[in-house]
């Protein structure tokens, strides 16, 4: 299977009583993507985001800020814990 997620770390510090060590605001994408290369073709990947979740979640758990973009036709059931979801 074909695995992708892309992990940036924005340079905007979590805030919140919680974060009283060095916590990041995070940004996962995962799913799949495409990319026009004309009116009729594209470039897609066939991503399920299972391994953009599976990071979020960790990110998130270790107590970093994790906003993840899921893409649309993402067929992973594993639910985002302590992410938030655009």
């Amino acid at each position: 299977s074909y695995a992708a997620a892309n992990v940036c770390c924005l340079n905007m510090p979590a805030t919140g009583p919680e974060n009283t060590r060095s916590t990041k605001t995070v940004l996962v994408t995962c799913g799949p993507a495409f990319e026009p290369i004309d009116e009729v073709r594209r470039i897609t990947n066939a991503s399920t985001g299972e391994l953009g979740v599976l990071l979020a979640n960790e990110l998130a758990a270790a107590g970093h800020r994790v906003i993840c973009l899921k893409g649309e036709g993402a067929t992973c059931q594993e639910p985002l814990r302590g992410v938030e979801s655009i």
